[in-house]
């Protein structure tokens, strides 16, 4: 009869090296020194002298235990500080640099080993750590709070790998570098922070070193793509270059290099034909976000790499965006930092009511008040505003739009070579009819970020705006192509339906304006300009139907109203096409 299985409620300090394999890489000798030198000088002194056991040690990890949450976190707290002492005088690639879980929980002991779910978890909170970090589990903050002068923040609840329900984690993290060290750190987000991104280099099947030429090319102008995205961090070529056929785990490789999201791809040549792979990968379950393969002729190698990166750069932008946008959704309201505050005023953006445009803008005023120096807050949270008076000409329009214009010129001396601030402000002039202004802007944020949808899209509108419909419609084609599964795909066509309208095309404004009304985030104006269009095609019971449905919903809807708000232009067409079917002057 086998022994029943021992048990008993310990607190587990997982630690782990960031960077060790690229480390190692380096500098083998050095590194193993290093790490000889740091146990026996600080991480087993002081583990022993907070009453900690070492049970395990894998290389670049250790995993003890302890008695006490407060000297568990008391003992890390410790070592963190040190260790930031320590690397002070070292240059930034060769730092040795921490990542502590700590969590309280049952345990099952085997001898001298110890496992379980109490152990499981610890070592999930390391990987959610900071470099020179600790996460902690809520069970732990609660036996530390009121015992301990250590600042953690919030992090909320989070989805933990193979364990049933989520954990309420904790962050701390040591004070800020000295200044002779990096001014930006290659940290790994905590779960409201903004994203991080390291492009992998390309695998060349065949070993050919003008295939090698063109891999390195493809990562390096991907990189820079990505890097004109303000609120996504990329990692530099020189720290993913050492996993160059060195294969590994993604998320090994994303906790070496600290980062969230990581690109890889593969290059392959077939007689005259070049096939690129490329895949994004979540780091933090592993899992494939986004594939896709692009084919060219070898005697066009660099249209086919100006193809291929245009094609990355501006589908896996949008991608990471709308995974952050879930990302914030499940934390808590009232744990959200100003990175998590935007995302939630990004994922009311597409929608076409005026209460979201209204909760939009206090996401991001919240997120501005939380962080002055937040350039894409004040800049959507001043484009909030300029739609809110554009769409629905409130009462406090003019109001609104002074608002917006102060905001964008905070946001501008901030950062003149903010992408979003730029197209925002573009479509303030465009509100206001002062359309010369309005493009300048925009082909000034089109100029900053080729590859960002939004500018794009705010080009086309104020194309629409000026007239010049078809060169707006050519600017649609451009953001399709870019983006062709868009969370703001509505808006996009109603940007159609208008254009069509103005230029006659009532067959093509009919048939965007479905799409714009019957998908996600319908859009009034849409229907609306749908229904005039109807009429123009002499389809009045339709359009009559229609106007009936619209008028249930919106009983106010009238005439006067459309020609006030609709530019004088578009207006006073819409109007005159739906005088006859119902709707009150």
């Amino acid at each position: 009869m086998s022994e029943p299985l021992q048990r008993r409620l310990s607190v587990i300090v997982a630690a782990d090296v960031v960077g060790y394999s690229r480390l190692v890489a380096a500098d083998e000798a050095g590194t193993l020194a290093a790490m000889k030198a740091h146990r026996a000088e600080l991480w087993d002194p002081t583990t022993e002298a907070h009453g900690g056991r070492v049970v395990g040690t894998a290389g670049d990890s250790l995993l003890i235990e302890f008695q006490s949450a407060v000297a568990a976190v008391e003992c890390s707290l410790a070592v963190q500080r040190a260790m930031t002492v320590r690397n002070d005088d070292i240059e930034d690639d060769r730092r040795m640099r921490l990542r502590i879980g700590v969590n309280l929980g049952e345990i099952v002991v085997e001898g001298d080993d110890i496992l379980g779910d109490g152990v499981n978890i610890a070592a999930r909170l390391e990987a959610l750590a900071a470099p020179d970090g600790i996460c902690i589990s809520d069970n732990v903050m609660r036996q530390i709070r009121g015992k301990l002068e250590s600042d953690f923040h919030d992090g909320g609840d989070v989805a933990l790998k193979n364990i049933a329900a989520p954990v309420h984690v904790w962050h701390w993290r040591a004070e800020a570098p000295s200044p002779r060290r990096a001014a930006r750190d290659e940290g790994p987000p905590t779960p409201t922070e903004k994203p991080s991104i390291a492009v992998l280099p390309f695998e060349c099947r065949a070993g050919d070193a003008d295939q090698e030429f063109f891999a390195d090319g493809i990562v390096e102008d991907i990189s820079a793509g990505l890097s004109k995205f303000g609120w996504l961090f990329v990692v530099s070529r020189n720290s993913t270059a050492a996993y160059r056929n060195h294969p590994a785990d993604p998320r090994d490789i994303a906790r070496d290099l600290a980062v969230r999201y990581l690109l890889g791809g593969s290059l392959r040549q077939s007689g005259q034909r070049i096939r690129v792979a490329a895949q994004l990968i979540d780091a933090a379950t592993g899992a494939h976000i986004w594939a896709e393969r692009f084919e060219g002729k070898v005697d066009d190698v660099f249209e086919v790499l100006d193809e291929v990166t245009e094609a990355i750069v501006g589908t896996i932008a949008p991608e990471i965006g709308q995974i952050e946008i879930e990302r914030a959704r499940r934390v808590p309201p009232e744990n959200l930092d100003a990175w998590g505050l935007y995302q939630r005023g990004l994922a009311l953006f597409p929608s076409g009511s005026e209460e979201d445009f209204r909760a939009a803008i206090g996401f991001f005023d919240a997120s501005v008040a939380s962080d002055p120096n937040f350039v894409d807050a004040h800049a959507l949270a001043a484009h909030m505003r300029t739609r809110l008076a554009w769409f629905f000409a409130p009462e406090n329009r003019d109001e609104l739009l002074e608002t917006s214009g102060r905001m964008l010129s905070t946001a501008l001396s901030l950062d003149p070579g903010n992408c979003a601030a730029n197209y925002a402000l573009g479509r303030l002039h465009s509100v206001r009819d002062e359309h010369d202004l309005a493009l300048r802007y925009c082909e000034e944020a089109i100029r900053i970020n080729p590859n960002s949808v939004p500018a794009h899209f705010e080009y086309a509108q104020c194309l629409h705006g000026k007239g010049d419909h078809d060169a707006s419609l050519a600017e649609i084609d451009i953001v399709m192509q870019l983006s062709p599964k868009d969370p703001h795909i509505a808006a996009i066509h109603a940007t159609v339906a208008f254009n069509s309208f103005m230029l006659e095309r009532y067959e093509d404004c009919v048939q965007a304006a479905e799409l714009a009304t019957h998908g996600a985030n319908p859009r009034f104006w849409a229907e609306l300009v749908g229904l005039a269009a109807l009429c123009r095609l002499g389809r009045s019971e339709a359009a009559a139907a229609g106007a009936a449905r619209l008028l249930a919903r919106r009983p106010s809807l009238t005439l006067s109203f459309i020609r006030q708000t609709g530019r004088d232009e578009v207006g006073t067409a819409m109007a005159a096409a739906l005088k006859d079917v119902g709707i009150p002057e």
